[in-house]
């Protein structure tokens, strides 16, 4: 990949490189028994776990030029991109086997309640004029459907992709609450799919599930890309946001963060 598309991958956070880079000089202070020449010549290896919500391959698409860029730029450094998902973003803080995390605000707080996370940088979109608020939930059904309201939506089969997933779930739920609902027993069913996002689209599609809760352009991603037809779908509770290019069912939140563990050194 050439320097420039690098460049606007890590564009896509802002400070981040220019954080770290302050951040990770100090890599020879926090081990005063190693002498500076010393850890000149070493390189130390960071594993930045990332929310793979479109799976692992995708998830290493995406994320693998920004971990060149920054191992280019901090020096004596080498990135690694580590997909995981929620229960595994988890699981391996726990271990230790993460330095740094990148993802959705909800769970970046979950997890600030149960690990010493520092906050670095917040995405921003590579649409929507650059902007840091792109996470909301679109509640989607198939375009013949009778469901036309919130309201409708009572006692019906819904997927979403996990209970953690800010855009995929709590967004709505969130949603609901607002609109005077009992969200805990508003749906019928909730079968939580896990990743990637595209099989939920599948199953309304299919008829195994009256409506899917899909992250904000998860929609029009799939669309875009060839891989559902824009005239079978539906949105409830549309609304297209002044300068975006999709439609959400809910209000927007901040982007994914990007955040590092304790085990990175101050």
């Amino acid at each position: 990949m050439k320097k420039h598309e690098l460049s606007q991958r890590v564009s896509l956070f802002s400070t981040l490189g220019y954080w770290l880079l302050l951040c990770l000089s100090g890599l020879a202070l926090y081990h005063p028994s190693v002498s500076i020449a010393d850890e000149a010549l070493k390189e130390h290896q960071f594993r930045v776990g990332v929310l793979a919500n479109h799976g692992v391959l995708q998830a290493k698409q995406r994320w693998q030029p920004m971990m060149e860029y920054l191992s280019e730029q901090v020096p004596n450094s080498h990135f690694e991109v580590v997909p995981v998902d929620f229960n595994g973003m988890r699981s391996q803080l726990l271990s230790n086997d993460l330095q740094f995390i990148v993802t959705n605000p909800g769970q970046y707080l979950h997890l600030s309640n149960h690990f010493p996370l520092s906050w670095l940088a917040t995405m921003k979109s590579r649409k929507h004029q650059g902007s840091t608020f792109t996470i909301g939930a679109t509640i989607i059904v198939r375009a013949d459907s009778p469901i036309r309201t919130l309201q409708d939506l009572r006692g019906r089969n819904v997927v979403a992709s996990d209970p953690q997933a800010l855009g995929g779930y709590q967004a709505a739920m969130g949603l609901l609450y607002k609109m005077g609902f009992l969200s805990e027993e508003f749906f019928g069913q909730v079968r939580f799919l896990g990743f990637p996002l595209e099989p939920l689209v599948y199953q309304v599609r299919d008829g195994n599930a009256d409506a899917a809760i899909v992250p904000f352009c998860t929609l029009e991603e799939m669309i875009e890309t060839g891989l559902v037809n824009q005239a079978d779908y539906r949105v409830i509770h549309p609304n297209t946001p002044a300068g975006y290019d999709c439609e959400v069912s809910t209000q927007l939140y901040p982007n994914w963060s990007f955040a590092a563990a304790d085990t990175v050194p101050p």
